[in-house]
């Protein structure tokens, strides 16, 4: 794949297409139209479609229809499009069953981890690095579980203005400013595109919506996030592996996190609720400002906390050590700021 300006405009070009044309499909008004105007972090006053994640995957079918692709690539769209195929059927109710939905994902994205060999290397971390090394069924479930908690973080933040795609933004930037550093260029181009395509897409959510990513939308950014993560922590031998960890450890922990919550309380994990980090976040600042910018003023705190946190990072990404008990650190801010806010809320 040639980045060139040519390639820039027809991608923004067949996005916006796509854009204005589904908006006349009575498919997408009727099947994908949002009209939860009354949940938390809604401020919509009129029915929304949740078709970004459909815009955004048709895009980059149209890339790989139009550039030379790389093995990688071809990887990644395998990976990519089964999970936003699972995400899809959630839109449309095709497959609303979320313990379901569940067990294909298992089932999918570990014939993917085998068929492609989409497994995580080494760890830095002595009991972690024997089993990978020893056991391949380990190897292949830790993998499973890299994907299973990105593709699922993603999920559940997304619902305000902006927040899923600019964190996505963020996270992209530098993998891709990694994977430039250390030479992976049979990668590169295809990460610049897909930035290119989430920006293009940002310009519709944010801050006022126009667009919805839906669970398609969700799965597919957590796909892109996760798969790239492993590839580069796989390539990149010099980079901390818990660099990466740091890199996702707020859509991780936003899950796990919320699991182990709902079991505590007797609530069954596949059920969503609203007191996740990023809700708690928005009834702190909802007093503060008026309907029309609680939304996406939510996504821009959480994201300065997310950036901010992980800043520091980048100074040490190759000192396994310190990246560790860095990781230990933001797992503990995160502990730290969830109390505080739930007990202000």
């Amino acid at each position: 794949m040639n980045i060139n300006l040519s390639n820039f405009f027809l991608v923004g070009f067949f996005f916006y297409l796509i854009f204005f044309i589904s908006k006349e499909i009575k498919f997408f008004n009727k099947i994908l139209v949002d009209k939860e105007f009354k949940k938390p972090q809604g401020f919509h006053n009129s029915p929304i479609v949740r078709s970004g994640g459909f815009l955004i995957f048709l895009t980059t079918i149209f890339l790989f229809i139009l550039l030379e692709r790389t093995n990688a690539e071809i990887t990644l769209l395998y990976l990519v499009s089964i999970n936003f195929f699972l995400g899809f059927f959630d839109d449309t109710k095709i497959l609303s069953n979320p313990k379901l939905r569940f067990l294909i994902f298992l089932i999918a994205n570990l014939f993917l981890i085998i068929l492609f060999n989409i497994k995580i290397n080494k760890f830095d971390f002595i009991l972690f690095d024997y089993l990978n090394d020893n056991y391949f069924l380990f190897s292949i479930f830790l993998s499973l579980c890299a994907i299973f908690f990105v593709i699922n973080g993603a999920n559940l933040i997304d619902g305000f203005n902006g927040l899923l795609a600019i964190h996505a933004i963020i996270i992209l930037t530098i993998l891709y400013y990694l994977a430039n550093k250390f030479n992976l260029y049979h990668i590169l181009n295809i990460l610049f595109y897909i930035l290119i395509i989430l920006a293009f897409f940002l310009i519709l959510n944010f801050p006022k919506a126009k667009l919805f990513l839906g669970d398609g939308g969700a799965y597919y950014i957590g796909a892109v996030i996760s798969y790239f993560t492993i590839l580069i922590a796989r390539e990149a031998n010099e980079i901390s592996p818990f660099f990466f960890a740091i890199l996702i450890y707020y859509i991780f922990l936003e899950v796990i996190f919320s699991v182990f919550r709902k079991i505590y309380e007797k609530k069954d994990p596949f059920h969503p609720d609203s007191k996740h980090l990023h809700m708690l976040i928005y009834y702190l600042i909802e007093k503060k400002f008026n309907k029309n910018k609680r939304n996406y003023m939510t996504s821009i705190f959480v994201n300065i906390f997310y950036l901010i946190s992980i800043i520091p990072s980048l100074f040490f990404y190759k000192n396994s050590v310190i990246c560790q008990f860095y990781f230990l650190f933001l797992i503990l801010l995160y502990l730290t700021s969830y109390i505080i806010l739930r007990v202000k809320n």
